[in-house]
């Protein structure tokens, strides 16, 4: 009988590991730089000068992106089950995303959708996929419109905006091509990537897959669900530039909204690069650092913000948790028949 070797998945499952704890350390880094960058002064500051006003008005901002993230994801698997367990999915998937990792939260996404309603992992993958796309186009289009209030300002990072802006085109574009020419285009891509010797990592190995799963779905279909995608992803853009907005002035911070605008832009690209945990500890506080700097902004007073922002985050995260044993106990009962 012939044994079926464990080598490499032992080797697999130690590299994430190891992948996994060098992530946790450069976040904890990076958030231990920003904290040494705040003096006790901006900090004792910082807890007298919170204003409960924005202070409420984030914490309902908070819970209408849950709200109408999930609204997004029920409406684009057209499906009959109830909105108000997709809104458990989703509540529960930004939490493990937010405090454990954003790979965590996707799994658990694909897995209680499979689980609860018996939705295939290609179909919920294929629509947590449109809607990134819907998110990043967002995104650019969010990003060149705050350039042309900020352009100035930020001279140092032009050549690296320029380069997103162009990448990010360049990943539309070929989004475009598949679902326009659909499987052809996707069998010119596979034997492109076999020549240049891309083939072998398992990561573009799923990317073609889900490529070919995309180029497979009705093309009707797939431009209305991505206009559709499109439409609830600046709107919900739009609210998080208003969740940071509020969140900053929560702790007297004097920014505009284009500026605002351009620094969330920026932050979003950045999430997509997988070297974060615990919802961007460290990393996200470190590049805030950096990107509001470029507006003027002393390091001492965006420490203090910045670490008070965070303790924020969390604690809107857990509020919104709240939904889930709620649901459990009220909106999730089995009606009796009589």
């Amino acid at each position: 009988m012939m044994k079926i070797s464990r080598e490499p998945q032992q080797t697999t499952s130690a590299k994430n590991l190891l992948w996994s704890a060098a992530k946790i350390i450069i976040g904890f880094l990076l958030i231990i730089f920003v904290v040494s960058r705040a003096g006790l002064s901006e900090i004792t500051a910082l807890i007298a000068q919170v204003s409960r006003g924005w202070l409420g008005f984030t914490f309902i901002l908070f819970s209408l992106l849950s709200l109408l993230k999930a609204w997004q994801y029920h409406v684009l698997f057209d499906s009959d089950f109830p909105y108000s367990q997709i809104l458990s999915v989703v509540i529960l998937q930004n939490a493990i995303s937010n405090f454990v990792a954003s790979s965590a939260g996707v799994a658990a996404y694909l897995t209680m959708l499979r689980a609860d309603q018996g939705i295939k992992i290609g179909r919920s993958a294929s629509v947590f996929v449109i809607t990134k796309v819907g998110d990043l186009i967002a995104i650019w289009l969010g990003l060149i419109i705050s350039l042309l209030f900020v352009w100035q300002q930020v001279d140092a990072v032009h050549n690296l905006i320029l380069f997103l802006l162009a990448l990010i085109g360049a990943g539309l574009t070929v989004f475009g091509a598949i679902i326009l020419l659909r499987r052809k285009f996707v069998d010119v891509l596979s034997r492109v990537i076999e020549q240049t010797g891309l083939m072998k990592f398992q990561l573009i190995q799923r990317l073609l897959a889900l490529a070919g799963t995309l180029a497979d779905i009705e093309q009707k279909n797939v431009l209305r669900i991505m206009l559709t995608a499109c439409g609830l992803s600046c709107t919900y853009l739009i609210l998080t530039f208003a969740w940071t907005y509020s969140s900053l002035h929560t702790f007297n911070l004097p920014v505009t909204i284009w500026v605002v605008i351009f620094v969330s832009c920026m932050l979003q690209l950045l999430s997509i690069i997988p070297i974060q945990v615990f919802g961007g500890l460290g990393v996200s506080e470190a590049a805030s650092l950096y990107f509001f700097g470029l507006f003027g902004f002393s390091q001492g007073q965006l420490a203090a913000v910045l670490i008070g922002q965070r303790i924020l985050f969390y604690l809107t995260n857990l509020t919104v948790l709240l939904y889930l044993p709620l649901h459990a106990l009220f909106l999730n009962r089995p009606v009796k028949k009589e």
